[in-house]
């Protein structure tokens, strides 16, 4: 499983570098559509974006991605899956199913929004809210007949990085590896950078999935660990990663 996830993080290098892999004219299959979930007994529809290559015959490794939280009900109204297409598109032509998700109470997805606004630092709540999110909506691709329910990533960055660790924390069947970009919560609560590490300490005591935190040097907390994270990923030449994980 580690080295699974060892590939998986390599993808995710290719995805953060200036120059992807998708150029314009290669053969996507791509669909910006409502994820039909249920969460906690009730329905919802999530928006969603589902890209892969128009090859590909066999099932494919899935990569889950989830933005951050913006700083107001405006920006949070406005979310889409807009910025993330691009990062998507680069995964997918690597071999990936390439799956975006806007959750709950956010853009166009139904229901109310969990989270910190207002002074509050409930992490842990708006955490699981959005793992939950990101869970049912595994729940619905992996029953696609070209799904690889066994081979699972799940990227987020921000607020999408911290609730992606907390989706780990549950260890959920097939899931490889979590990648957290710059993964956290501010809030204008006086201790709420207690509260944050305070979340990832229990989620650490849970999780059993491998995880790759990738943080700025310069950047005023890393996920709750009051210090910055330097990674340093093995060059790789020849086949994708998406490729290695298969022979893995």
């Amino acid at each position: 499983m580690q080295s699974k996830f060892i590939l998986g993080a390599v993808a995710l290098f290719l995805w953060l570098s200036p120059i992807g892999a998708y150029a314009e004219g290669q053969d996507l299959l791509e669909r910006h559509e409502f994820f039909h979930v249920v969460i906690d007994g009730k329905p919802y529809r999530l928006e969603g974006f589902v890209a892969k290559r128009t090859d590909a015959a066999e099932r494919l490794p899935i990569a889950i991605i989830t933005h951050g939280q913006p700083g107001s009900l405006r920006e949070i109204k406005a979310e889409s899956i807009e910025k993330f297409v691009p990062r998507a598109r680069d995964l997918a032509i690597r071999g990936w199913l390439a799956v975006i998700v806007v959750r709950r109470g956010f853009g166009k997805s139904d229901g109310p929004f969990v989270g910190t606004l207002n002074g509050t630092a409930e992490f842990e709540r708006a955490f699981d809210a959005g793992a939950d999110d990101l869970q049912a909506v595994i729940d619905t691709i992996k029953k696609r007949p070209d799904a690889d329910a066994s081979r699972i990533i799940a990227i987020g960055a921000s607020a999408g990085g911290a609730i992606a660790v907390a989706l780990g924390a549950r260890n959920p069947p097939g899931l490889v590896g979590v990648i957290s970009v710059s993964g956290g919560l501010r809030s204008f609560n006086s201790p709420w950078k207690e509260r944050l590490a305070e979340a990832y300490r229990t989620y650490g005591a849970e999780s059993h999935v491998p995880n790759l935190w990738l943080c700025e040097k310069r950047r005023l907390l890393c996920a709750g660990c009051g210090r910055a994270i330097e990674v340093r990923l093995p060059e790789w030449r020849g086949a994708s990663a998406a490729d290695r994980i298969r022979s893995a």
